[in-house]
């Protein structure tokens, strides 16, 4: 039983690890206005972007102007009056290389 047990287990593991996989491909290949993304600084302190808009190639952001020490506190910045005025434009090149190379968070 034990055994039964432990090998559901391990099934809802895998799949919940490939959904949230499939999830996060879509987040990064398919921004939408609104979609925010955790990064994290040269500092090593976490804050957020957030989707402006989006173009067929490209995806235009704004930063927050705040930073937080704790990944899991980012909720508590999320605030439009935190987010620049300054749009800034990346490619959707560039923003999957940037969650690919672990400067987006998951």
């Amino acid at each position: 039983m034990g055994l039964f047990l432990f090998g559901c287990f391990i099934l809802a593991a895998i799949y919940n690890n490939q959904r949230d996989n499939r999830f996060d491909d879509l987040y990064i290949k398919s921004p939408v206005i609104g979609d925010t993304y955790e990064f994290e600084d040269d500092d090593g302190f976490f804050s957020l972007f957030k989707v402006n808009y989006v173009t067929l190639d490209s995806v235009f952001i704004v930063y927050n102007n705040k930073a937080i020490d704790k990944s899991h506190d980012l909720d508590k910045i999320d605030k439009t009056k935190n987010y620049s005025t300054s749009i800034i434009g990346l490619s959707r090149i560039e923003l999957e290389k940037m969650y690919e190379n672990g400067a987006i968070l998951e």
